[in-house]
C-alpha cells in the first residue's frame, strides 16, 4: 500500500514556487497568512479531497 499525503504550507507563495521537479502541485495546499480558523479548516478539507 502506498501512503499518500497532502501538505499545507502557510505562505503567500504559489505551490509552483516551492514544489521541486515533477512534484504534483495539487498535493500542496497553500494557506495564506494571516489565516483564521475557517481558512485552516478549508485547507484541511482540501487535503482530504486531494488524498482520495
Amino acid at each position: 500500500m502506498e501512503l499518500e499525503i497532502a501538505i499545507i504550507i502557510t505562505s503567500s507563495a504559489s505551490p509552483q514556487e516551492y514544489a521541486e521537479g515533477d512534484a504534483d502541485v495539487t498535493r500542496f495546499v497553500s494557506l495564506m497568512k494571516p489565516y483564521d480558523e475557517h481558512s485552516a479548516e478549508r485547507a484541511l478539507a482540501r487535503c482530504g479531497e486531494s488524498a482520495v
